[in-house]
């Protein structure tokens, strides 16, 4: 994480390190520190799929979201889907993530039961299994 901090200070507009720096600081249970660092990547390459779904997680999951987080939460998570024409797992996992803090359960459930059928298709186990409890919750949230 050191060394990503040195680099953020050495190329402050890269964006490769910015979102190594931002997933560092998740990997240390620092979420809060990942969401500004995330999006000054996404200023310098907006059109990033996976820095769109992994903002739109944190800021869908923190626990001191308002309102307009999970709004944007919304829009990357679908950003990131309709760039990778709804083809990744992880990008619809944070997708129902994201439509399930919008309280949007039948949606949350339709992406969680995609993500899981990709991930399982793709040998991903943990992801298949995390995304189908995901869409069980939803769904039983949704009352289905």
């Amino acid at each position: 994480a050191a060394i990503f901090a040195r680099l953020s200070e050495a190329f402050p507009e890269n964006e490769n390190v910015l979102a190594a720096l931002a997933s560092s600081r998740v990997l240390q249970g620092l979420p809060n520190e990942a969401i500004p660092l995330y999006r000054r990547a996404m200023k310098v390459n907006p059109a990033w799929p996976d820095v769109q779904a992994r903002l739109a997680m944190l800021l869908a999951t923190s626990e001191s979201r308002q309102p307009e987080d999970v709004r944007e939460a919304v829009r990357l998570a679908e950003a990131a889907c309709i760039a990778t024409k709804a083809q990744d797992a992880w990008h619809l996992h944070a997708l129902a993530v994201a439509y399930a803090a919008d309280q949007r359960f039948l949606d949350a459930a339709d992406a969680g039961q995609r993500a899981a059928q990709l991930a399982k298709a793709a040998g991903n186990t943990a992801l298949a299994q995390q995304a189908l409890r995901h869409a069980d919750t939803s769904r039983g949230r949704a009352g289905r």
